[in-house]
Formats: C-alpha cells, sequence, structure tokens
C-alpha cells in the first residue's frame, strides 16, 4: 500500500491528437511513449522554463465539435 496514493503519471506530456470520442493521444517528453487517455483525466501544466515548439491550440473539451470525413 505504499504506492497506493502515489501518482501513476509522470509528465509533462505533449497532445497529439484529440479524437471525437473525447480521447486524447498523449505524448511523454521524456520517454516518447504515445498513450490514448480519457480527456477529462488531463491537467494543464504551465512551465515557463520549457521551450515552446509552437503557440499552443486551445481546445474546449466541455462542447467536443466533429466534423466528417469528406467521403469520395
Amino acid at each position: 500500500m505504499v504506492g497506493k496514493f502515489r501518482s501513476k503519471w509522470i509528465g509533462p506530456f505533449v497532445v497529439t491528437n484529440v479524437f471525437p470520442s473525447g480521447a486524447i493521444q498523449i505524448k511523454s517528453i521524456g520517454t516518447g511513449k504515445v498513450f490514448k487517455v480519457n480527456g477529462q483525466r488531463l491537467k494543464l501544466f504551465n512551465d515557463s522554463s520549457m521551450p515552446v515548439e509552437a503557440p499552443a491550440e486551445e481546445l474546449s473539451l466541455d462542447k467536443p465539435s466533429y466534423t466528417p470525413a469528406a467521403t469520395p
């Protein structure tokens, strides 16, 4: 029971894909491993010491939108 309350997450992670179901694909910056998680389980992480590669895009998880792919 020593590790019961220890966090299972070691981050930070980068969001790589957002699915219409609310699932989010994230990638660990440290290990490069990719995970698919429920978007409601994520917390925003701000660290000004980390380099930013591109401006972040804000996503609203309260009102997901779905755009169907074009059919050939």
